[in-house]
């Protein structure tokens, strides 16, 4: 028995994999009638179009054969992946050294001839394959070899196209959340842009009148100054949102090597953690891929920190990350003052003001939250906060890539 090899770029094969959602999906008669037509055309009893998972074979579609799955380490399509070839034959199994002991071979359904053509999508990546299979040995003609060819091309298409049609799904959807969003974002900007605008407007006039002391002068000042820090806080964020509603890349989903990322954002928050005594602990595996649009990760992992910070003192903050298949969950743990469970209903209903001060007083508008969500459920996500006082917070997010 001879089991086949991994691919080299094996896990951003398996990321573009996971990232068309077919496995473990329901029949689809468009897939189910290739298989059909493949095994009438090269007169095999047993055809199915084959998706290579890490550790097994999965059959989105199948004629002839009675099994959802098997072990990698048993496929004959998992040759396919890692061989070169545009078409894979065996012609007879039983007396191939890579396969006549393999089980299916010398038990149940016998496999003698195989053919199978690998289902490659336009960044090269080798899903599976679409094979056929006999019981008795055999080999195919020039025609049924391209048929086979063509039909493994429509299987890409397919995938391809029921990709496209989630995407329109999630557009449509995007749109209404839009529309929502932007009528709460005016809501927070119309109080707290205006607040701290009319508070120096009226330390001005006072100024102006000479009503104002130069102590009480000073004292405005400074109030007025904590209030501005807030308020661009909230206007950066508020660009940097715009800006990725108004791009065109936000739906091309590309590998972003996490753990760069969130090193990167740990030396852009470093002198504010420095200067409340908190370690940044970046627990991200350094290979660690997730497929998504950086700016908003990035967008994600900086507000989920500087809140963090916030809400802690001479503590630490933790980012790990971890994925089941094409799901990714980021978690940022802090050991800070945490939130009464009130507080987190607060926070997620967008009431930031009902959610209390940060170690210093820091007040919040809680916009960066509301657009952290409006992210991550762009992203097909959602984020879930676990959280005790004085015990520390944990937000989770988990995002489908």
């Amino acid at each position: 028995m001879i089991t086949s090899m991994t691919t080299p770029n094996e896990e951003e094969r398996l990321l573009e994999l996971y990232h068309y959602d077919l496995l473990d999906t329901t029949n689809e008669e468009n897939f189910d009638e290739i298989v059909q037509l493949a095994s009438r055309i090269c007169n095999t009893p047993i055809s199915t179009v084959t998706l290579v998972d890490s550790h097994r074979q999965w059959f989105k579609a199948k004629v002839g054969v009675d099994a959802i799955e098997n072990p990698r380490e048993l496929s004959f399509c998992a040759h396919v992946v890692a061989d070169e070839a545009d078409i894979f034959t065996v012609e007879d199994a039983s007396k191939d050294e890579r396969f006549h002991d393999y089980p299916n071979v010398t038990g149940d359904p016998h496999i003698r001839f195989y053919a199978g053509v690998p289902l490659v999508t336009r960044k090269g990546h080798r899903l599976g394959a679409l094979c056929v299979i006999n019981s008795k040995p055999q080999n195919l003609t020039e025609e049924q070899s391209f048929a086979l060819r063509v039909l493994g091309h429509q299987v890409v298409k397919l995938a391809e196209q029921r990709l496209q049609n989630r995407y329109l799904q999630n557009y449509q959807k995007r749109l209404q959340q839009q529309a929502e969003m932007q009528n709460k974002i005016l809501s927070i900007v119309a109080h707290d842009v205006r607040s701290p605008l009319v508070s120096l407007q009226g330390i001005i006039e006072l100024s102006q009148e000479g009503i104002l002391s130069d102590e009480k002068k000073g004292e405005m000042i400074e109030l007025w100054k904590k209030q501005l820090d807030n308020t661009m806080c909230l206007l950066t964020n508020l660009i940097e949102w715009g800006k990725v509603q108004a791009g065109n890349d936000v739906f091309n989903n590309i590998p972003v090597k996490l753990y760069d990322v969130v090193q990167d954002e740990f030396i852009k928050c470093g002198i504010a953690a420095s200067e409340k005594g908190n370690r940044l602990i970046n627990d991200i595996h350094t290979k660690f891929l997730v497929y998504g649009d950086e700016n908003v990760i990035r967008f994600v992992i900086r507000n989920i920190l500087t809140n963090a910070n916030k809400f802690t003192e001479k503590g630490s903050i933790s980012i790990t990350a971890r994925r089941n298949k094409n799901q990714v969950t980021i978690s940022v743990s802090d050991t800070g003052i945490g939130m009464s469970e009130q507080q987190i209903r607060n926070l997620t209903e967008g009431k930031a003001s009902m959610v209390g001060l940060g170690t210093r007083n820091e007040k919040g508008s809680g916009l960066g939250f509301m657009l952290i969500k409006d992210f991550v459920e762009m992203l097909d996500g959602n984020i879930h906060i676990e959280s005790q006082l004085r015990r520390g917070t944990t937000i989770t997010v988990t995002m489908i890539d």
